[in-house]
């Protein structure tokens, strides 16, 4: 009820900015579009000024949305922007070409031709009759004996000395111009708040092929982070538990030939190939656990990155805050983010310390890790599914968010956020 009786003064306010602002842009626009065609075949410094236009539609657009959210409280998502992939000069004037090609430039560009005209009629309008009227009702209060000077100056003109108005159709005419006002005021907020989502805000069109989008872009993370952990388990059993496994058999072998002749011989043989046996074991456990530790199913996330933790070279620290466990993709995510952020504290920063912070924000779980070495961290993208990039993957293929920041020097800080999802509770059939 309150939001409906301040909406004519908000909806007035909003009118008297709407026309100044838009004033400006116009007189802008017009400005630079009128120069940058006359010097378009000056050595091309007209398109310097042609493509100010497009920088000038786009703050337009982000600050009608922000004065959306402000005054009607309406929250307009920005249309998702396509990016070009060239860099440099040519990235950027490849940028400026996407951009106007792009039909939400095209409708901001709507709006504002739209919203000037409106603004201008509603201005002339709505706020020129509530003037009238309030200056028709303080001249009936300044003169309450005698017509107001406007009507006997017109009475004058035209020879009519005699002529005199009836006392109240002043205030009535006062009072009727200002309830005009304030209607046309009224009818253009409201076209206004209809106009804004309409033109500033994405198509149902875009929105879909921005779900296209990060759809595919987390397949291909999610397909680049299976072939980075199928690669590094290869790489394992090849140089790990394999060459291992060689030497057990040609140890085996040896003591078999020396069983009849050595004895003596063959029983250390024999030894060193259980010693042999015993460390492949070790590496495979070791190797299943890089797959998926059954600390981290049996007691969750905290016992799981306690343990990592304590093994990790850098003297570290863990702070998890999080009320219940969520699903096992989920904490799958989590635990390898920080697994993998640790074994790049030990191999690479030189760092004295480390922590590791996991906390629950709304419907996201976040990960920070931080360290005080000597910084320069950068995802190298060549290297599928290991060090950063292999994080990023595996972030981005469970719809969650990946940042590195490390300046030369250090602080190192990694942050990674992850849809927060419970699983889903069972109900037992008996």
């Amino acid at each position: 009820m309150k939001r409906k009786l301040t909406f004519p003064l908000v909806a007035a306010a909003d009118l008297a900015v709407d026309a100044t602002i838009m004033a400006i842009v116009s007189t802008v626009l017009g400005t630079l579009i009128s120069v940058g065609m006359s010097l378009i075949w000056v050595v091309g410094i007209g398109l310097v000024f042609l493509a100010a236009c497009i920088f000038v539609v786009r703050f337009v657009a982000y600050e009608e949305r922000q004065r959306a959210a402000a005054v009607y409280r309406l929250t307009i998502q920005e249309p998702p922007r396509v990016r070009t992939q060239k860099t440099g000069v040519a990235g950027f004037f490849h940028q400026l070409w996407v951009d106007v090609t792009q039909s939400s430039f095209w409708r901001a560009v709507l709006f504002i031709v739209v919203s000037s005209v409106l603004a201008a009629i509603g201005a002339l309008l709505g706020l020129g009759a509530i003037g009238a009227g309030v200056g028709m009702l303080l001249g009936t209060a300044i003169r309450p004996d005698g017509d107001p000077l406007w009507f006997t100056a017109f009475a004058e003109n035209w020879g009519n000395t005699d002529a005199a108005l009836p006392g109240w159709v002043v205030p009535v005419s006062g009072i009727a111009a200002i309830a005009i006002g304030v209607a046309v005021t009224i009818c253009y907020g409201l076209v206004d708040r209809a106009l804004a989502p309409a033109l500033l805000g994405p198509t149902q069109a875009a929105l879909l092929r921005g779900d296209v989008s990060s759809l595919s872009e987390a397949r291909e993370s999610a397909v680049s982070a299976a072939a980075g952990d199928r690669m590094r388990v290869e790489r394992d059993l090849h140089d790990g538990v394999q060459p291992r496994l060689v030497s057990v058999a040609m140890t085996l072998g040896m003591a078999k030939n020396k069983l009849e002749s050595d004895p003596a011989e063959a029983r250390e043989l024999i030894d060193m190939a259980h010693s042999e046996t015993k460390n492949a074991i070790t590496e495979l456990r070791q190797l299943a656990r890089g797959i998926h530790p059954a600390v981290l199913t049996d007691r969750g996330l905290d016992a799981a990155l306690s343990a990592l933790v304590a093994r990790c070279a850098v003297p570290s620290s863990l702070a998890v805050d999080l009320p219940e466990r969520g699903t096992p993709e989920v904490e799958a995510v989590i635990y390898f983010s920080v697994a993998e952020a640790l074994a790049n504290i030990d191999k690479h920063s030189r760092a004295s310390r480390c922590t590791v912070q996991v906390y629950r924000v709304a419907d996201q779980v976040v990960a920070v890790v931080t360290d005080d070495g000597v910084g320069g961290a950068a995802v190298q993208d060549g290297l599928a599914g290991s060090g950063l990039a292999g994080i990023r993957d595996r972030v981005q293929s469970a719809g969650g968010e990946f940042r590195v920041a490390s300046p030369q020097g250090g602080p190192t800080t990694l942050t990674v956020r992850v849809p927060w999802r419970k699983p889903e509770s069972t109900t037992e059939v008996q």
